[in-house]
């Protein structure tokens, strides 16, 4: 992920669809993040948004997949459960952290995840804390960008 990926967070513009194939490359190798044709803007000093469900299958937080039917509540612990799926993605090289697209979706409402791909525990404590079950014990943005993972990176 990107400082710039984050700032998306941040600036509380919520994608409600981070996925694998929305991160694009320039010849430099800059990650950008793209498509946020469905993304939401909370309002100043507003933490949730009840909206449709949108998302890709396997992309989505546990919160959204419960609540898909009715109203769902978004905020921006949302998108980190979704961010840390997708650090894990492209650290691993292709492997979703919830497993294959057959018990996907169960095992992120089950809270069941492997980080047997990524060899740094730096990344997998990073991982393993945006990918929480429980949306009130994900981090932050800026507990995210200050976690040793990102080594010098202290602000967006």
């Amino acid at each position: 992920m990107t400082k710039s990926n984050y700032r998306v967070l941040k600036n509380e513009e919520g994608s409600s669809d981070f996925q694998a194939v929305r991160q694009l490359y320039n010849v430099n190798g800059k990650a950008r993040l793209s498509d946020f044709g469905i993304s939401r803007r909370l309002l100043k000093g507003q933490t949730t948004l009840r909206t449709a469900s949108a998302g890709t299958k396997c992309w989505m937080a546990k919160e959204t997949l419960i609540e898909e039917d009715s109203g769902t509540p978004y905020k921006a612990n949302t998108d980190i459960q979704v961010a840390g799926m997708l650090i894990y993605y492209i650290l691993s090289g292709g492997h979703h952290p919830f497993g294959d697209r057959i018990r996907c979706e169960g095992n992120i409402l089950d809270g069941k995840y492997s980080l047997d791909h990524v060899e740094d525990e730096m990344a997998k404590d990073l991982i393993e804390w945006m990918i929480s079950e429980e949306p009130r014990n994900r981090p932050s943005v800026d507990k995210c960008l200050s976690h040793p993972f990102f080594g010098t990176i202290t602000s967006v």
